[in-house]
């Protein structure tokens, strides 16, 4: 429960972080807009499908921690 309120915490950040960073760094366009909420979309979707698939491997809560870490460390370190 702690790590699904964190990770909701952090990734509203993250995402209008990235939001705010794409306006400031590139054209106003509809490319650059479409790119970043491609990528948003992916990883909202990707993220719940690899920690449901981690969790019948390990049957353990720890790959949602270490997930939640690095979907917010490795955006970050990308930009």
């Amino acid at each position: 429960m702690a790590g699904s309120c964190l990770f909701s915490l952090f990734n509203g950040t993250c995402a209008s972080y990235c939001y705010d960073l794409n306006n400031r760094l590139t054209r106003a366009s509809e490319l650059s807009l479409v790119l970043v909420m491609l990528g948003l979309n992916f990883g909202v979707a990707l993220v719940p499908y690899a920690v449901t698939q981690l969790w019948h491997l390990t049957r353990t809560p720890w790959p949602l921690m270490w997930l939640c870490l690095g979907t917010n460390v490795l955006p970050l370190l990308l930009m």
